[in-house]
């Protein structure tokens, strides 16, 4: 529960973190595939808005507030960087593995299952 490794030179990212990190971008990539069947605004920038969203939600917003992370504010810049890039990288990858899925499917729509 400990372990961990130093990102930025002096800042510790356990590896616990790392597992939950993971799990919610398993999850909201799967929000992200259910919303833009029903709400196409979800896909606005193939997917790099949804990326930015999440991103602001909880990077700067909810885990601020709860005390999981600094303030925005004393974040190093290279964190805020690395975070909103990569954000909009994620997001971008799940809506082209959907479309590529899609394309495969006869109605080029992937269906809930």
């Amino acid at each position: 529960v400990h372990a961990f490794v130093y990102y930025s030179t002096d800042q510790k990212v356990y590896f616990v973190a790392l597992i939950i990190h993971f799990a919610f971008s398993i999850v909201f990539a799967a929000l992200f595939i259910f919303l833009a069947q029903y709400w196409k605004k979800t896909t606005m920038w193939q997917g790099a808005a949804y990326g930015i969203v999440i991103w602001v939600a909880f990077h700067i917003i909810i885990m601020p507030a709860m005390g999981t992370v600094p303030a925005a504010w004393n974040q190093p810049f290279d964190e805020h960087f690395s975070e909103f890039f990569g954000h909009i990288v994620w997001a971008w990858s799940i809506y082209a593995v959907a479309v590529c899925l899609a394309k495969n499917e006869k109605k080029n729509k992937l269906e809930n299952l």
